[in-house]
């Protein structure tokens, strides 16, 4: 594991002090790259220990819960996702990316109004185009169901 910086316990060497100290009271959360490096190789359960550990240490960081949220669902944990996402959302509700990642988990659950009422919610704090384009997919594609004839 040492290609991402961390040490096993989640620790790293502290580059001013040449201490070392645990990394969440140096970051406050695990990189990010560490995490997509961990992933990457296929060591989610090491992803997902460095998570769990930086929550219990800092409960209150919305990141480490979308974090989190974003490795339950790469793996199909959709239900463990979802509530991660929506305890970022209680600990930052302004947070436009809790409410885009929500908004992505909903429709992959086939639940196109809550979808639609996260991305708006996402529109509205930071507007991105990327996020109206999923909002059209979604209207498109409930639309168009909704105009299918009945059998």
């Amino acid at each position: 594991m040492a290609s991402c910086g961390l040490l096993r316990g989640g620790y790293e060497a502290c580059p001013d002090s040449g201490a070392e100290e645990p990394w969440w009271q140096l970051v406050g959360e695990p990189d990010s790259r560490c995490l997509g490096y961990l992933q990457a190789v296929g060591q989610v359960h090491e992803a997902e220990s460095l998570l769990r550990e930086g929550i219990q240490k800092n409960p209150n960081n919305g990141r480490l819960h979308l974090n989190l949220g974003n490795l339950q669902d790469q793996i199909g944990q959709r239900d463990a996702a979802l509530a991660s996402y929506q305890r970022a959302i209680t600990l930052d509700p302004q947070n436009a990316v809790f409410h885009y990642n929500l908004g992505l988990l909903y429709d992959e659950m086939g639940r196109e109004a809550d979808a639609l009422n996260s991305l708006q919610e996402s529109q509205r704090l930071a507007p991105d185009p990327l996020t109206e384009e999923h909002i059209r997919k979604i209207r498109d594609r409930t639309h168009s169901k909704s105009a299918e004839p009945s059998r």
